[in-house]
């Protein structure tokens, strides 16, 4: 996908150093079929999951190799008719600090925006851990800079373990005093790496709130859905996270499964947890459907 005009890169997006370029994506199945000849519409039973994968920001791609099981898993529970999965660049790569990703996901929203013409109203966006909070960061554009770029927010947003606040490796005790920290395979020496790459030698610190929106909640104009691993280390950060959306108006339905640990969706073949992402996906699916049907009364 080529970058989209310069102009549409404004504020945290516009840095010297880095710039917007070629983005790769995954379809699954494969890429929707080409518009109607007649009408240039697609159809009702198009939805796009736009899913953003997790990693930390230094780890992890879009292809089936580490994303197939997530992917997989959307397309036959969640009741979408294709998933669409950025190959965003990464911090551990030179090039890749902030705001490299977010441009990436910009560039992959704009694509279906506007090459493909569909509608937002049948994009979903979606993200695993890091991936949820580069879906917040996206979201936060949107609400910035949207109005005056012709950005519509998407029909719904799925948050599977959103990592929100990067910040807490600047005090790692806030991690390992979790009371969730024995229970969670997600280890402090990760959070570091990952937050202090995406940070990098740039601008935007840890507490920027397009790097941790805890620091400076906003209103989602899409209704929100999240899951989270009651045995995660990110449950309470994700608790905050969700009191905060909804005390800014944000509709939001926030899961808890009881016996899980971070982000299922993205490792739940791996660690055992197939089957509580399998539920997962269907209960993200009723909750757009129910949103989608109350819209259109």
């Amino acid at each position: 996908m080529p970058p989209g005009h310069q102009d549409l890169y404004r504020g945290p997006l516009n840095d010297p150093l880095i710039q917007p370029g070629q983005v790769g994506a995954i379809w699954t199945p494969h890429a929707p079929k080409n518009l109607s000849a007649q009408n240039q519409k697609w159809g009702s039973d198009l939805l796009v999951v736009l899913h953003l994968h997790g990693g930390a920001y230094v780890v992890g791609e879009g292809r089936d190799q580490d994303s197939g099981f997530a992917a997989q898993t959307l397309l036959s529970h969640m009741g979408c008719s294709h998933v669409f999965m950025p190959q965003y660049r990464l911090a551990s790569d030179a090039g890749g600090r902030f705001p490299a990703a977010l441009q990436d996901a910009l560039t992959s929203y704009l694509y279906l925006l506007r090459h493909l013409q569909i509608p937002s109203s049948q994009i979903v966006l979606s993200g695993d851990s890091a991936g949820a909070n580069l879906a917040l960061a996206l979201l936060r554009y949107i609400g910035e800079f949207g109005p005056e770029l012709g950005l519509p927010w998407p029909e719904a947003v799925t948050l599977w373990s959103p990592w929100s606040d990067l910040s807490v490796v600047l005090d790692t005790t806030k991690i390992t005093q979790s009371p969730n920290y024995g229970s969670d395979y997600l280890d402090v020496s990760f959070q570091l790496w990952g937050a202090h790459a995406l940070v990098g030698n740039g601008k935007a610190g840890l507490t920027d709130p397009y790097i941790s929106p805890q620091h400076k909640p906003f209103k989602i104009e899409a209704p929100v859905w999240v899951h989270t691993g009651g045995k995660a280390v990110l449950f309470h950060e994700n608790l905050q996270l969700v009191e905060k959306l909804r005390k800014m108006g944000t509709t939001v339905e926030w899961v808890v499964d009881e016996h899980c640990p971070h982000d299922i969706i993205l490792l739940g073949k791996i660690i055992g947890f197939e089957e509580e992402a399998v539920k997962g996906s269907r209960k993200a699916g009723e909750f757009v459907r129910l949103n989608r049907s109350l819209e259109s009364q």
